[in-house]
């Protein structure tokens, strides 16, 4: 008997967080989750999960805080867009055939998606990241913990990166972005000092800073003994003649990998660099441009401008450009 789709349920849930969570322009307590869950005539069920945030404090909009609809609304939703389409199809049939259904990072894509490769590894009696090529000996990837820190107190924050370390993290990620720079400087001499100088330590100011504060910031904390790696700056535009000003700076900005996705512009692109055998990339349009005089590198997969910016012995890599 073919093994297809017949069935499903669906639950709405307000689940806590645990303790308060965010960044400098958010906390919360607790997620909005969807629940979905597809069967199989043959007794098979694969879970989904979507998220978003509705209640806390926000000061600036985001995708994923909103309030989720009612759980009859998503019913409706689903019985009209994707039921039609699941009904009476084998998982392994619409998610190969069909790579892009439900590819949208939406709360209700996002748990269809979850659980259909949860029922095609449950089909062929695979743990799911063998279904996705790994072997059981090479089963690991290597992962950063983020704190999602802000609101907590100093000894809140250290106690859960401390918790990250001791669980194996081998990187975490510090919520900056306080308006007295001195506040993020203790938080993360403090987290380095706990969590050691052989775990990577990331910070993130979640658009906080423009790309001026951003390059006085990181070198005030390199200054301190932090490098650190960075994402997330302001999308506001950099003043008339920064170019100039900052590519003559890069030279005191060491040791600093900086990933930026979509919110940084064309001309924020340029103003961060690394002069210890850095490679940076710029990218949009299909176009890279080098104003530091570091080797530059393109990406055509990138359609929105980002910079990658980092010190050639984290990259592993000749300082030869190479394509990425």
């Amino acid at each position: 008997m073919k093994v297809i789709i017949d069935a499903y349920d669906l639950w709405k849930l307000e689940l806590p967080a645990g303790r308060v969570i965010g960044d400098c322009t958010c906390h919360y307590h607790s997620f909005d989750v969807w629940v979905v869950c597809l069967k199989t005539n043959q007794g098979h069920s694969g879970w989904g999960f979507g998220e978003t945030i509705s209640k806390g404090i926000f000061t600036k909009p985001a995708p994923w805080i909103t309030p989720m609809p009612t759980l009859a609304d998503i019913r409706q939703r689903f019985e009209r867009n994707a039921w039609p389409v699941i009904h009476g199809n084998h998982p392994f049939q619409l998610k190969m055939h069909l790579p892009r259904l439900f590819s949208d990072p939406s709360y209700f894509d996002t748990a269809i998606r979850i659980a259909l490769w949860d029922l095609m590894a449950k089909l062929v009696e695979l743990p799911l990241y063998q279904l996705l090529g790994a072997s059981e000996d090479q089963n690991k990837v290597r992962a950063y913990a983020s704190g999602l820190d802000f609101p907590l107190s100093q000894g809140e924050a250290l106690a859960l990166f401390k918790n990250f370390v001791d669980r194996g993290f081998q990187a975490v990620k510090v919520k900056v972005g306080h308006p007295d720079v001195r506040r993020d400087l203790q938080r993360l001499q403090a987290v380095r000092q706990t969590v050691g100088d052989q775990v990577d330590l990331a910070i993130d100011a979640n658009e906080a800073w423009s790309c001026e504060q951003a390059i006085e910031r990181l070198q005030l904390f390199q200054r301190e003994g932090i490098p650190a790696l960075m994402s997330s700056m302001s999308q506001t535009a950099p003043a008339p003649g920064a170019e100039k000003k900052y590519s003559k700076n890069v030279g005191s900005t060491r040791s600093l990998l900086t990933i930026s996705n979509n919110s940084l512009n064309c001309e924020q692109s340029i103003l961060l660099a690394s002069s210890d055998n850095a490679l940076v990339r710029k990218c949009s349009s299909e176009k890279s441009t080098c104003f530091t005089g570091v080797p530059v590198r393109s990406s055509t997969s990138l359609k929105n401008s980002v910079a990658l910016i980092a010190p050639r012995q984290l990259l592993k890599e000749s300082s030869e450009a190479k394509p990425l």
